[in-house]
This record gives C-alpha cells, sequence and structure tokens, in this order.
C-alpha cells in the first residue's frame, strides 16, 4: 500500500467524495507537501 492509497482511504470515510475526486485532491496534497512550501498550522 502506497501513502496515496492509505490517505484515499482514510479521507474516504471522511469525506463521502468518490475515487476520481479523492485521486485529485490527495495528489494536490501530496504535491503542496512534497515542495515543503506549506505550513499546516495556517490551513
Amino acid at each position: 500500500m502506497q501513502l496515496s492509497d492509505g490517505l484515499r482511504s482514510i479521507l474516504k470515510v471522511h469525506l463521502g467524495w468518490g475515487k476520481s475526486r479523492l485521486d485529485c485532491f490527495v495528489g494536490m496534497l501530496l504535491a503542496l507537501l512534497r515542495l515543503k512550501q506549506i505550513n499546516l498550522t495556517q490551513l
């Protein structure tokens, strides 16, 4: 299981979104975290 798969399964329970919407959201979230230019306390 990759990080994106685990994150998608956790968010699916809480958000109730479809797979394509979750894939897009998880991809954007992981891209922001990889850039290391996001302050999570400001979200």
